[in-house]
């Protein structure tokens, strides 16, 4: 595991993503970490610790530095990928590898679809922004229904 993110590593370096996919990694990782954290309470039976009153087990702990590091490398692998190559290569590829037509047909327009919803979005925010809109002075349920409005006004235009 620790050779593989090393490579991602260099390879990130080399193609000047570095920075880039670090900070991007870094938004997600406390994701896989809350996930490996309560592994040494729930797996395994010999018993290395209590803290608190609760076993902490050791291959609940090998386990769950394990998981973790396997989450590292994936994340970083996914983040590395979508950073340096465009999404339709990454589709036509995934076609070339097994994956049916209409999954990659609709993978195309999510990412398509997904871009231009937030550009709508953008340009809806900033016309209410515009107008005068301040969530912050507006009472919980007024603030709910003008999102319930922008919502909607989304996908109408989009």
């Amino acid at each position: 595991m620790v050779i593989l993110e090393l490579f991602l590593v260099v390879l990130m370096i080399i193609s000047k993503t570095f920075f880039n996919v670090v900070k991007r990694t870094i938004l997600i990782l406390p994701f896989g970490l809350f996930l490996a954290v309560f592994q040494p309470f729930i797996r395994g039976e010999t018993v290395v610790y209590n803290l608190f009153g609760f076993p902490i087990y050791y291959e609940g702990l090998i386990f769950g530095i394990t998981m973790f590091l396997k989450f590292l490398v994936c994340v970083s692998a996914i983040m590395f990928l979508s950073s340096t190559t465009p999404m339709y290569r990454v589709i036509s590829a995934a076609k070339k590898l097994g994956l049916p037509n209409i999954i990659a047909m609709l993978l195309g327009l999510m990412v398509r679809y997904l871009f231009l919803m937030y550009e709508v979005l953008e340009k809806t925010l900033k016309a209410q922004k515009s107008r005068g809109y301040n969530r912050k002075t507006l009472g919980f349920k007024n603030a709910l229904k003008i999102f319930g409005y922008t919502v909607g006004t989304l996908f109408i235009r989009a």
